[in-house]
Formats: structure tokens, C-alpha cells, sequence
């Protein structure tokens, strides 16, 4: 890391079947792919050598010609790439890792854009450079690009491999594969579709008149200067009103229209094209072109689509090999096979779509719910909490970059926050010591982990934070402090894997919360927890509800969970609904401890001081029975 360069990581296996080549995850493979794309140059390479299980995907050595490489194994690696998820980036002169595969790109992109001005870098990044910001934990486009996707690619070449060495004639399309071609086919939704609706209706339009125009020219030389010289003019002057784009052009003039997909996200090329056409790619190369147009037309179409990109071209002619290499295994094929499409639902890739199907449980009265917790001897657990020592902050007498105004937070906030990082700080030094690491979940600017960083200087402290900008902010406030003890994580929580001794979160939102819980269960490690956004909660691949044994007993249904969960939220100051919501809140939070519990945790609940502080003020606070 002499370069002073940031250091991409990618893992590939320590042996290879095929001379010049690296056996590698399909991950890599499309990292690698974009970064041809691009031809980005700001990045050194390491190859992280593990042993692989099948199905490993080649990637020529000359793909990573154009980079410093170095293939080593994990324990010449900095520990800060240890402790997380490949493929990612670590960024010494910001002390700062990236993990995950959308946010390794991003990074990727926008460091090139820093070296120089690069209009292909911009144009994937999308409108307002938001194009797959948002967390796989909470974006159901995001998950889909960066998770199921790939994750289906991988067991896509396994199970093909499986089902004709095993000579089946038989095989099942990827599930996901047809979810694309279902999303190919809706309306397109972005968040500037009315705006791009107006500029190709006027583009439509002056489309419509200049042909107009013309046809009036071309009759006028029909009846003056013969036939011959009216068919040059009209082979001079090819218009046409067609726009793929565009849907419903009979209703053009009424704007009642809506937007081919001629993208995956719409009308314009974005990253998320580019991860997942090698996966198409390696998909299609198996199934044959045939089987793709008549299964998959529209995924066939836009394949077709990137492929007249020159830049496309490149890349997958240095790093996408046939078949993604696997064809030596593949000597005694059938030509022929039968596919089975499963069967999709309709539902949107997009969390925000009017029309993905939605649990109506706002506005609902949880009585009902309630009355069922109650019959299973269920209430929340508030327990006033007994400190060892009176912390008292003094904000006056902390720097002024450790204070949450130096976070950029709005005055009229300032002293609730206070208030809430003086309950969150206090309960984590009755708990913290000397040596041990902090994780603060969901970090933000670095309000709580900032403060515990000063306040504990023997403590490694580590911000884990998805929002680059919040990162940002957060760097900005540990140079002016001058801290040493504080590491930055730009990725998914899940995506953190090191070993820590307490894990805390401020107004984790929804999900997030019970993912940090889950996180320090796995390690161990103690929590300090104050939930926020009760209506967001939801299944995910990561973590389901009722979380407790004990509350899934009860045979409450998740239709019911959810009514709870947003019963939980209507907990406005000075509101009919605010001491219900706060009822509701201890319930779930209860279903959060009785988890904890479950897996040898003492665990409290309490309200934080004074509760006028926030109305979502909750206060979980659980220890390891190791400890």
C-alpha cells in the first residue's frame, strides 16, 4: 500500500484448473468487468487467496493487467479487511473500509470522477448519483442487484452443471431471472420520470412537426422536380416519430403514457446494468441464445441493447470468458433440454412502487393484538436502571467538533440530542473497559460514537455507517478532534463481520435495529439499543417476526405484528394515540428482549431521561451471560 493508493480486495481461490487464469466469485467477476467499463485507474488490487467450493468462475490474468497486483492470503491483509465482507476497499488516508459490492463500485466510480472529470463514471451513477445508495437491508432494488442476482448466478451454474453431468434433459429457469423479464416489462418509476416524460414528449413533438415539414417539401418535389429526385431527398431526410421509450403514442398528446424499460432502471445505462449483465451474460452463454429469446425476450433485448456499447464489448471480451469457464466440464451436454419457467409474481423491484403489495395495517386499532399478548401473561418489561456512577456530560467543557452541532444537526434538535447521547453514553461506560471495541451501528455523522471515542480513548471505537456523505461528516469531526481510536466502515451493517465487545445504535430504523441485536448475539458482544421507526419493520432475508420463541407462541399472526409495529409509531407528543403507541412499543421491544434472552442475554428494558427527549424512547440494554 506504498502507493498511497485506495486498495480494492477481491477473493480468489489458491488453486486454478486453466492456465492464466484466477478461479474467483461471480463478484469479482463483475467488479472486475466494470472497472474495465470505466477504465479506472485509482485503485491498486490485492487478490485474497481461500480455498472455493464449486462453482468457482475464471477470470483471465490479463483482466487485471492494468493494475499494481498482489496475491497474498489473510494474514498479510490489514485487519480492517478481515473484519468484513469481500469484495472491498480500504481507504488508509481516511482509515476507512468499503464493503459490499454496490458500494465498492460507487466508491470506485466517484474516486475516478475525483481524478478526473469522466462523463461515463457520471452517467452510471444516475440521477443525483443515487443509482443503488440505498442498503440491500432496506432497498428491495438494491437486494435484488447485489444479493439475489448474484446469489442466483451462483446457483444457477451449479445446478446446471449438476443437472446435465447427472444427464437430466430437465432444468428450472432462476427465479430471478424471470423477475427480471416481469420488471422489464412494467411502466418505468424513477424520480424524475415526469421530467424526462416532458423532454421526450417535446422531443416527440418537434419530431412530429419536422416531419410534417417534410412531407409537405416532399409532395411540393413530387409535383416539381419528379419522382427520382423526391426519393433522394426522402432517403436524405429518414425521420421517424418511433421511440422505444415510449408506450402508448396514440394518448401523446394527452401525456397518458408510460416508459418502455430500455435500462434496468429505465430509459438511461446505470451501474445496475452493468452488475448484472455478466450474470446475464455467464446465464445466457449456458441456456443458449435461442432459449433466451424465447423465455426471456425482453432480458434478450436489452443484452442485445448494451451490446452495441464499445465499452461493453471491451470489457466483456477481457473478462467474460464462455461460459464463465466452465465449459471443459460441460464435454457430454445435451444440445437440447427442456426449460421449465417458474412461475413470479407481479410484485415491483422498488420499495417505493404504489404497487407492491403492502400489509394495510396503519390506522388500524391493536387491541386485538394487544388482548392476545396479554392472554399469554405478555407485557412490556420497563425496568428503571440503576447506574454504578453518575455520568455527567458537560457539554460545555467537551470540544466543540464532540458536540452534535459539529454533526451539522439544526439547533431547534440540539438539546433533545443531548439528552438522548447522555442516556446512550452513560449505559456503555457502566459497561465498557479499558481495551474493548465499540461499534456504533448506523453512526450517521457520529453523534454517539464520536463522544464515546473521546470519553473512552483506550477503546477502539468503529463507526459503521451505509450514507457516504454521514461518513464524510463524520471524518471531518475525528480531524479536528485528532482521535486515533476511531475506524470507519462505509457498507451494510451485515457486511461487518469483525470480533466486538458492544454494539450500540441511536434511532436504528425498523429492521436495523434487530439486525444489530442479531449482530452482537452472533459476537458475543453486549448492546446498547434505542429503536426508532416501528412502521418500517418488516421480513427480510436477514431476520423475521416475531423475533422471540416466546412471542411466536403466541400464534400471532405477522398481518398482526406489523398492525402493532405501526400502532407502535403513533406515539406523537400530546396525541389520543401517543400512550397506546408507547404500550405497543414496549411490546415489541419485549419480543426483542425475550430474543436477546433466548440466547443467554440479561437484557433490560427501560425509558430514556427525561422521556421528553424523544418520543421513540425505548432503552434496550443487553449483557452475555460469558461476560
Amino acid at each position: 500500500m506504498d502507493s498511497g493508493k485506495d486498495v480494492l480486495f477481491l477473493q480468489v481461490s489458491s488453486l486454478t484448473s486453466v492456465s492464466n487464469t484466477v478461479e474467483t466469485s461471480v463478484e469479482s467477476v463483475i467488479v472486475s468487468f466494470i472497472l474495465h467499463y470505466c477504465e479506472l485507474s485509482t485503485l491498486d488490487l490485492w487478490l485474497l487467496e481461500k480455498s472455493y467450493s464449486c462453482p468457482q468462475f475464471l477470470l483471465p490474468l490479463n483482466a487485471l493487467s492494468a493494475w499494481t497486483v498482489k496475491r497474498t492470503n489473510s494474514s498479510d491483509i490489514p485487519q480492517e479487511i478481515q473484519n468484513c465482507q469481500l469484495p472491498a476497499i480500504w481507504s488508509p488516508g481516511s482509515r476507512t473500509c468499503i464493503s459490499g459490492l454496490c458500494a465498492v463500485l460507487r466508491w470506485s466510480l466517484k474516486s475516478q470522477l475525483k481524478f478526473e472529470k469522466s462523463s461515463v463514471c457520471k452517467d452510471l451513477l444516475g440521477f443525483r448519483s443515487g443509482c443503488l445508495m440505498s442498503c440491500s437491508e432496506t432497498s428491495v432494488w438494491t437486494k435484488f442487484c447485489e444479493v439475489e442476482f448474484p446469489f442466483a448466478t451462483n446457483n444457477f451454474v451449479k445446478d446446471f452443471l449438476k443437472s446435465q453431468l447427472g444427464g437430466s434433459s430437465v432444468f428450472v429457469l432462476p427465479v430471478e431471472l424471470v423477475r427480471l423479464e416481469t420488471h422489464f416489462r412494467k411502466p418505468v418509476k424513477t424520480h424524475n420520470i415526469r421530467k424526462r416524460k416532458q423532454d421526450i414528449l417535446r422531443n416527440v413533438k418537434a419530431e412530429i412537426q419536422k416531419t410534417n415539414c417534410f412531407i409537405s417539401s416532399f409532395n411540393e418535389n413530387c409535383e416539381s422536380n419528379g419522382k427520382q429526385k423526391s426519393l433522394n431527398l426522402l432517403k436524405k431526410n429518414n425521420l421517424s416519430i418511433s421511440d422505444e421509450r415510449v408506450t402508448e403514442k396514440h394518448d401523446i398528446e394527452e401525456n397518458i403514457w408510460d416508459l418502455n424499460h430500455v435500462y434496468a432502471e429505465g430509459i438511461d445505462m446505470t451501474l445496475a446494468d452493468l452488475i448484472l449483465f455478466p450474470c446475464v451474460h455467464i446465464i445466457r452463454n449456458l441456456l443458449k441464445t435461442e432459449n433466451m429469446r424465447k423465455n426471456v425476450p425482453l432480458i434478450e433485448e436489452w443484452y442485445k441493447r448494451l451490446q452495441h456499447s464499445s465499452c461493453v464489448n471491451r470489457a466483456t471480451r477481457i473478462c467474460l470468458m464462455d461460459n464463465s469457464g466452465i465449459e471443459d466440464k460441460l464435454n457430454e451436454v445435451k444440445e437440447t433440454f427442456r426449460l421449465i419457467v417458474p412461475e413470479v409474481s407481479e410484485e415491483s423491484l422498488y420499495s417505493r412502487d404504489r404497487g407492491r403489495p403492502k400489509i394495510k395495517a396503519r390506522y388500524h386499532e391493536p387491541s386485538s393484538v394487544i388482548m392476545k399478548f396479554l392472554s399469554h401473561g405478555i407485557e412490556p418489561l420497563f425496568k428503571k436502571i440503576s447506574r454504578k456512577t453518575d455520568y455527567g456530560l458537560d457539554w460545555s467543557q467537551l470540544p466543540a467538533a464532540v458536540h452534535p452541532s459539529g454533526g451539522d444537526l439544526p439547533k431547534p434538535r440540539l438539546e433533545r440530542k443531548c439528552q438522548q447521547l447522555e442516556n446512550m453514553v452513560w449505559s456503555v461506560l457502566d459497561l465498557a473497559v479499558s481495551g474493548q471495541t465499540i461499534v456504533d451501528f448506523c453512526s450517521g455523522g457520529g453523534h454517539l460514537g464520536l463522544v464515546l471515542a473521546y470519553c473512552l480513548p483506550q477503546c477502539k471505537v468503529v463507526l459503521v455507517e451505509n450514507k457516504e456523505a454521514s461518513l464524510t461528516r463524520a471524518r471531518s469531526r475525528v480531524e479536528t478532534l485528532g482521535l486515533q481510536n476511531v475506524t470507519f466502515y462505509q457498507c451494510n451493517l451485515g457486511y461487518y463481520n469483525g470480533q466486538f465487545d458492544i454494539g450500540v445504535c441511536l434511532h436504528a430504523c425498523g429492521v436495523a435495529t434487530d439486525l444489530v441485536i442479531k449482530k452482537c448475539v452472533e459476537k458475543l458482544a453486549a448492546f446498547v439499543c434505542c429503536p426508532c421507526c416501528y412502521g418500517f419493520i418488516h421480513d427480510t432475508h436477514l431476520v423475521h417476526y416475531p423475533r422471540s420463541k416466546k412471542v411466536a407462541q403466541t400464534e400471532i399472526s405477522h398481518k398482526e405484528y406489523i398492525l402493532l409495529c405501526h400502532a407502535a409509531d403513533e406515539t406523537e407528543v400530546d396525541t389520543p394515540s401517543a400512550e397506546q403507541g408507547k404500550y405497543c412499543m414496549g411490546l415489541v421491544d419485549t419480543d426483542r428482549a425475550f430474543y436477546a434472552k433466548e440466547h443467554d442475554y440479561t437484557v433490560t428494558l427501560s425509558t430514556l431521561q427525561p422521556p421528553s427527549c424523544t418520543p421513540k424512547n425505548n432503552l434496550l440494554i443487553g449483557v452475555p451471560a460469558t461476560w
